[in-house]
């Protein structure tokens, strides 16, 4: 028995596929470093400058990679900082601040080497600030494409170090 699909039961899967494809789309990060910075308000900006201590972790199973990120906030208004993974010769990262909130928090950073390896990587940061504690999701990529890895990080304010 041959199956055949009536002419709108096409155009109803194709509307469907249409809509998943880009909402997957529209649901991964862009890592794109061309991206405009964010200009946060005064009072979110100092919330945001300063050091912060943190570790990001690839997998439940890692153990995690320690950095330091130093923030300032700049005439024209946006926040940028370097990030630096703890006991590594990697060169310091930029980081440019693209949201920034009172609880809210999206950062680009890079490209930089990997931790792991020598390839290029670009990463973004999604974090929810709460007190003192930034916490959340990164998603990082090698510069020349492939796959992206989604992990999470954790970091907090240097103790004394709040406004730069």
């Amino acid at each position: 028995m041959l199956y055949t699909v009536p002419p709108e039961g096409l155009v109803r899967s194709f509307i469907a596929v249409s809509a998943l494809v880009l909402a997957a789309a529209c649901a991964r990060p862009s890592l794109d470093l061309s991206t405009v910075p964010a200009r946060p308000g005064p009072a979110v900006a100092n919330a945001m400058v300063g050091m912060w201590s943190g570790t990001v972790f690839e997998s439940e199973a890692d153990p995690g990679t320690p950095f330091t990120l130093v923030q300032v906030q700049h005439r024209d208004g946006t926040v940028s900082g370097q990030l630096a993974f703890n006991g590594s010769r990697i060169p310091l990262a930029d980081v440019t601040v693209l949201e920034a909130t009172a609880d809210r928090y999206v950062a680009l950073i890079g490209p930089y080497a990997s931790p792991r390896d020598a390839r290029q990587i670009v990463a973004r940061l999604e974090a929810q600030l709460v007190g003192k504690t930034l916490s959340g999701t990164v998603y990082a990529r090698s510069v020349d494409g492939g796959k992206a890895y989604r992990g999470r990080f954790t970091a907090e304010r240097a103790p004394g170090v709040d406004v730069m």
